[in-house]
């Protein structure tokens, strides 16, 4: 098994990070969190291309200092379509095209880079964000500078379709790095890379480290641990999230016991907002109908006060979650927590849990 890289080992001076960023994801949003802190470590510019550069600003000035906030410049991602463009014309955003253009490393990254259980992830998102870095990289080849710049972060689940396969083997050619999250991961894309004869077992063993989901370095989850009693009322209470109107039903049966004891239900909504995806407060309505219950249950939100939901998620007597990311915070606090696993990202972090962290 490979050792926890606690290091990107990233050339050059000036970085750029590109993915899911600023779409109010808890998960992406501590991702992106420690992985400014270790760009900031080693003296790196860092640029941040995101959804909502102002709120990305706010929300990271909980955990930042000034100074390392002004060393951080946020800018507006690149358009996905037609509508995006006009509007990315229009706020004069196509002037930070130039960040794109001058930068000198790019990390992609996220939750899972590349998926089948996520279409945009090989309709051309990716590619799309890639685009300025594409032609730069064609004239860096004409000129005879053949230097790799991209470094891939998290997770990649290899695909059965042979069009994504081309698509994977082309973005893994063209990276320096891959820093991957879960032994499982690792395996596959090892695997898949054998299965290439362009590659060979020396550019393999450098390409590929073991990276644990840096949303455990992003917050000093053990100091919590250590503060003695609770910051909240002493009444007992569970938290819930839901993100799949599957799991509506399971999830009812199994704190309905707790509702009928009188138990406090916090709900917390890990995903906030996106056009075309269900915000998670969408099942917090459905659950609420589904239980019947007298009142609405208490939203614990993270954005605005990061230290008080951590407070109170580390005095919930158990954690009810469909979200990996939950479900790894609340594993951080040593909270009782049971994943309803919607994806396959979730059953392969609970074995790196077991394999990391409870060792540790």
């Amino acid at each position: 098994m490979k050792a926890i890289s606690t290091h990107l080992n990233i050339q050059w001076k000036t970085v750029i990070i590109i993915g899911n960023r600023a779409y109010r994801n808890m998960w992406d949003e501590l991702i992106l969190l420690w992985t400014v802190k270790l760009l900031l470590r080693d003296g790196k510019n860092i640029i941040i291309s995101c959804l909502d550069p102002l709120w990305l600003k706010h929300f990271f000035k909980q955990f930042l200092t000034e100074k390392e906030i002004l060393s951080i410049t946020f800018i507006h991602e690149l358009p996905k379509g037609f509508r995006s463009f006009f509007r990315w014309i229009k706020k004069g955003w196509i002037r930070e095209l130039k960040y794109f253009w001058t930068t000198d490393s790019v990390i992609l990254g996220g939750w899972e880079i590349f998926t089948a259980e996520n279409p945009s992830a090989y309709r051309g998102y990716r590619a799309l964000w890639m685009r300025p870095f594409l032609f730069k990289k064609i004239l860096w080849d004409f000129l005879g500078n053949s230097t790799k710049f991209l470094y891939l972060m998290w997770g990649i689940q290899v695909p059965d379709s042979k069009v994504q396969q081309i698509h994977l083997n082309f973005w893994l050619k063209n990276s320096d790095h891959l820093y991957l999250r879960d032994f499982q991961t690792i395996e596959e894309v090892e695997n898949f890379i054998n299965s290439h004869s362009e590659w060979n077992e020396e550019s393999l063993s450098k390409k590929i480290d073991f990276c644990m989901d840096t949303s455990y370095f992003a917050y000093p989850w053990n100091e919590v641990l250590i503060t003695e009693g609770r910051e909240v009322s002493p009444e007992k209470y569970i938290v819930v999230n839901i993100c799949d109107q599957n799991f509506v039903s399971d999830v009812a049966n199994d704190i309905k016991p707790y509702l009928d004891q009188g138990y406090k239900i916090y709900y917390i909504p890990v995903y906030r907002s996106h056009k075309g995806i269900p915000s998670d407060l969408h099942f917090k309505h459905i659950l609420e109908e589904k239980l019947n219950a007298k009142h609405p249950f208490e939203i614990l939100d993270w954005i605005d006060d990061f230290q008080r939901f951590v407070s109170v998620l580390k005095g919930a007597e158990t954690v009810f979650c469909t979200r990996l990311h939950l479900f790894l915070v609340a594993s951080y606090l040593q909270v009782t927590t049971k994943v309803y696993p919607y994806q396959r990202k979730i059953i392969k972090m609970q074995k790196v849990l077991e394999n990391v962290l409870i060792k540790k």
